[in-house]
């Protein structure tokens, strides 16, 4: 089981194609429209498939849903 940084995302985001990114912003807008208190990155990182494994002070893991 691989986690995952903020930046690994970030980076990970940024490899993608044009499209993709788009569609998953457009998807990042509807978590943003179900609770508006969740950041940009979480709503892209919701939309990329990411969860929340692990909050602990300065870093955060995260793991991608299959």
């Amino acid at each position: 089981m691989k986690y995952f940084t903020e930046q690994q995302i970030e980076y990970e985001f940024s490899k993608l194609n044009r499209l993709k990114k788009i569609d998953i912003l457009w998807e990042a807008l509807d978590y943003m429209q179900q609770y508006n208190g969740r950041t940009r990155f979480d709503c892209i990182r919701l939309a990329m498939g990411y969860g929340v494994i692990e909050v602990n002070g300065k870093n955060n893991y995260f793991k991608k849903h299959d």
